[in-house]
């Protein structure tokens, strides 16, 4: 069963993006980093959690990069400096502390990362063509 990109195929996504990158760092004193570094003993949980955080990130990465590439994360990356840039330019967002800047980093890694898992969908939607990443040697005879 395949099922239709929508507004909340992509919701998902960024929410799953953004929870991981949250837990994994964030300015508050709850997350996996500050946990790891403050807390004494546990080290078979910290080494199992860490490894389990760097195979989600790396799921994510290399999915971003093989649907988007690296000009499309670029393109992306511009897109939402220049978006942070207007914002702070008009005072709709302030960037005074640390804190801020922390969360509009997490805000935009998350949602580069769920435009990567999602890309191909909404390529397909806006294009009506397939992305496929391989194509079968067998195909060509």
């Amino acid at each position: 069963m395949t099922r239709k990109f929508n507004l909340t195929y992509f919701l998902w996504r960024w929410l799953a993006s953004f929870a991981l990158i949250t837990v994994t760092y964030n300015p508050t004193n709850y997350c996996f980093i500050r946990w790891a570094m403050r807390s004494e003993g546990d080290l078979p949980l910290k080494i199992l959690l860490g490894l389990l955080i760097f195979i989600a990130f790396g799921v994510l990465f290399k999915a971003s990069l093989n649907s988007l590439g690296k000009a499309g994360i670029i393109v992306l990356l511009v897109f939402f400096g220049i978006l942070v840039w207007v914002l702070t330019y008009y005072g709709w967002l302030s960037l005074g502390s640390t804190s801020a800047i922390f969360w509009v980093s997490n805000i935009i890694m998350s949602l580069l990362f769920a435009i990567g898992l999602c890309w191909a969908s909404i390529w397909k939607r806006l294009t009506g063509q397939y992305s496929v990443d391989h194509v079968d040697d067998d195909a060509s005879e």
